[in-house]
């Protein structure tokens, strides 16, 4: 079992829920050192190092296994996951994230992601477009 830190699609019930089988206590938190860039053509971000600035997101508490099989095959190719150190509520907890690899970063748009345009416009496209995910593993 691993935390789990979000900051995507993945931060929305409607995709989340979708890749998950269990019940996990969330909290908001947030990743120091680094940016979330939207990615040229689709309605998700990726985030790749940037000393200044930080990211926020929310955190999963002890992933089982089998769930984190099932978010490391959805994220596919583009990203690593990796291990990182994110604060919430004043603590620090290590967790993974899905940090976009740097050999793919030129697909990155260099313009900041807004989870609030993802929400009132990008959401309803995305499930339209990687929707049917789970229902083909």
């Amino acid at each position: 079992m691993k935390n789990i830190f979000v900051y995507g699609s993945l931060m929305f019930e409607e995709v989340w829920g979708q890749l998950t089988h269990n019940q996990y206590h969330k909290m908001d938190a947030h990743l120091k050192g680094f940016i979330r860039l939207t990615v040229k053509g689709e309605e998700y971000p990726g985030i790749i190092p940037s000393p200044d600035n930080q990211v926020t997101g929310h955190l999963y508490i002890n992933v089982c296994s089998d769930d984190i099989e099932q978010l490391d095959s959805f994220e596919g190719e583009l990203y690593q996951r990796s291990q990182v150190i994110v604060l919430s509520d004043g603590s620090e907890y290590k967790a993974d994230t899905y940090i976009f690899k740097s050999k793919y970063q030129t697909l990155l748009s260099g313009k900041e992601w807004d989870a609030g345009l993802f929400k009132e416009k990008g959401l309803k496209n995305f499930l339209k477009k990687y929707g049917y995910f789970n229902q083909q593993q």
